[in-house]
């Protein structure tokens, strides 16, 4: 990416930045769940965390989640959307 890009993505305004790739660009992000499994007291019981992964439009909307990253990158090519991972 030359110097002139940066310039363009860092004077983009919140709306701007998250209308990229709209309707072609989805990403996959993944998140931990705490099963409800506590311990009666409030305190989430570590060995009940589930990994699950999340579909997002590129616009952040939520679109699915599954325990199955595989299964969530399927559905992304589905819908017609180039799944990307975020760390």
């Amino acid at each position: 990416m030359d110097e002139h890009q940066e310039n363009r993505f860092a004077s983009m305004k919140a709306n701007e930045f998250a209308a990229l790739g709209g309707g072609q660009i989805a990403y996959i992000r993944e998140v931990a769940h705490s099963g409800g499994l506590g311990s009666g007291d409030g305190v989430p019981n570590p060995v009940s965390r589930v990994k699950l992964f999340a579909l997002h439009g590129a616009d952040g909307q939520p679109i699915m989640v599954s325990e199955n990253r595989d299964e969530v990158i399927a559905n992304a090519f589905q819908i017609n959307l180039m799944p990307l991972t975020v760390h």
